[in-house]
């Protein structure tokens, strides 16, 4: 997979359009949060017990990224791996909020990733550019229907410790 490149206008609007959306998420939790959106090495929010990471698909994926076997296009996300090993320097009080602008812009989907899940669903790992990306099927996990869902999910899921559950993470598996 030959890397591509983007212009600074690009990425100066990509840019634009994240902060605009973390800050509006940060506006939707409802509780006294901490935002380290400019922060190279940490994660965009805190709330005391758990952060929250926003990421976001904005344009549907060309042919090089369906690499999932039997998953649509529309139900694949890349994410990027240096996120998710920053992550783990707070396992488990991490929370993805994952949202998809380009199924539908006028009614983009939520989905709401403990950590412990993230690390645990099937995907499949790719470099780009030397950059670790992971490729996920996105109906693996939890859609929420507002980001204002979070805090309250987030600390349920914490209180519960959902992680040292047993359960598969992953969606439906064969016995054995």
């Amino acid at each position: 997979m030959s890397p591509y490149t983007r212009t600074a206008a690009q990425r100066a609007h990509d840019f634009a359009n994240a902060r605009a959306y973390e800050e509006y998420v940060a506006g939707r939790l409802g509780v006294p949060c901490h935002t380290r959106f400019d922060a190279k090495d940490d994660l965009d929010i805190w709330i005391p017990g758990y952060f929250v990471e926003i990421k976001e698909k904005n344009q549907p994926l060309t042919d090089r990224w369906h690499l999932i076997d039997g998953v649509p296009e529309e139900n694949l996300f890349i994410l990027d791996e240096l996120t998710v090993r920053k992550a783990l320097r707070w396992y488990p009080e991490v929370f993805y909020l994952l949202r998809d602008n380009a199924s539908d812009p006028e009614n983009p989907r939520l989905f709401l990733v403990p950590v412990w899940e993230l690390i645990a669903v099937e995907r499949t790992r790719v470099d780009r550019s030397t950059k670790g990306k992971w490729i996920l099927d996105v109906t693996k996990f939890r859609r929420i229907v507002d980001e204002a869902d979070i805090p309250a999910m987030a600390h349920s899921m914490l209180v519960g410790q959902d992680w040292k559950q047993s359960p598969c993470q992953a969606g439906e598996v064969p016995q054995v």
